[in-house]
């Protein structure tokens, strides 16, 4: 793969750590998560925290959208947001969690849930008590703004962006992974014979990177997890994005290159380019434009010591747990 110049050395970071129980805590979830797990885990949580001496409130939204609006105004006060679902309930939050000042707690339940992954957070209901109630480090995490909106995993743009949203956006989308996987794939092969894929310019940090992308992924932690990884050794505490781009070529080609990526095969190739940096600026012939910055460390999160301390040794972003 080509590189964008030469990426400086991953530095070991001091993270705030504190360690004592939460006595205010603020549960969010959305139901439609994680085929429906997401109500049944809250609420046990709600229980199970109330039932060692927390102040516990339960907050659920049908969608995304009335979780953005919550997140605007959120009622009462709090000390430790509790987050049950996925990646996107996550990023619907993070902007009240900096605001509030308050770490967040995920508690991993949707379909990738690749950012909960990465810190290693658990899903059963006595290790996120044990954590909420003194057992866990808090640690202060990079977050991407896409525009001045907060993100927590990745932005991809093109071809890749183009069949998530495509198969997101469907009248009817499966729960279960098995379905939901293979709605991706049929999407995938609709979207190669009836779109166009479109070249973007990519800069990164006032450097062009190319010219002529027609995948580009930006991203804070690894990529899509073990179905495409993309960008393996992405950190949320190193202050930079990773970004992965494929030049523009033949689409037969381009599935080919991904593919590869899917199955861990993939070689030194002339048209896919990695880099790194800490501003991404995307942007198209027909007037679209994207801007992309890393907040450093501004977004603290409630994550188990075995996490903490691989973090603060400048370990990539994986599961450390």
């Amino acid at each position: 793969m080509a590189a964008a110049g030469a990426a400086s050395p991953r530095a070991v970071v001091e993270l705030f750590v504190r360690k004592q129980p939460f006595r205010s805590i603020q549960i969010v979830a959305t139901p439609g998560s994680g085929n429906g797990r997401c109500f049944a885990t809250a609420r046990a949580l709600q229980g199970a925290l109330e039932r060692k001496g927390h102040r516990v409130a339960l907050a659920t939204f049908r969608d995304l959208d009335r979780l953005q609006a919550w997140g605007c105004r959120p009622r009462g006060d709090f000390s430790l947001l509790v987050c049950v679902g996925g990646d996107g309930t996550m990023d619907a939050v993070a902007g009240t969690a900096i605001a509030r000042f308050a770490p967040i707690l995920p508690v991993p339940a949707g379909f990738g849930d690749l950012f909960g992954r990465a810190l290693g957070c658990p899903r059963d209901v006595a290790s996120v008590v044990a954590l909420a109630d003194g057992g866990g480090e808090i640690v202060g995490l990079d977050v991407g703004l896409k525009d001045g909106v907060a993100f927590l995993c990745h932005e991809s743009f093109g071809f890749i962006h183009d069949i998530q949203d495509r198969t997101e956006r469907a009248f009817w989308t499966p729960q279960h992974r098995g379905l939901r996987l293979a709605a991706y794939f049929r999407t995938a092969l609709r979207h190669l014979v009836d779109t166009p894929l479109e070249p973007m310019r990519v800069v990164v940090d006032g450097r062009p990177l190319a010219h002529d992308a027609i995948v580009a992924t930006i991203a804070n932690v690894e990529t899509y997890g073990s179905w495409l990884r993309l960008t393996p050794d992405a950190s949320p505490v190193d202050g930079l994005f990773d970004v992965f781009l494929v030049r523009q070529t033949t689409k037969r080609r381009m599935l080919a290159k991904l593919v590869a990526f899917h199955l861990g095969l993939a070689r030194e190739d002339p048209h896919v380019v990695v880099g790194r940096g800490s501003a991404v600026a995307i942007s198209d012939g027909k007037g679209f434009r994207a801007d992309l910055v890393v907040a450093p460390r501004s977004l603290r999160f409630l994550v188990t010591p075995a996490a903490a301390r691989a973090l603060s040794a400048g370990a990539p972003a994986r599961r450390v747990a």
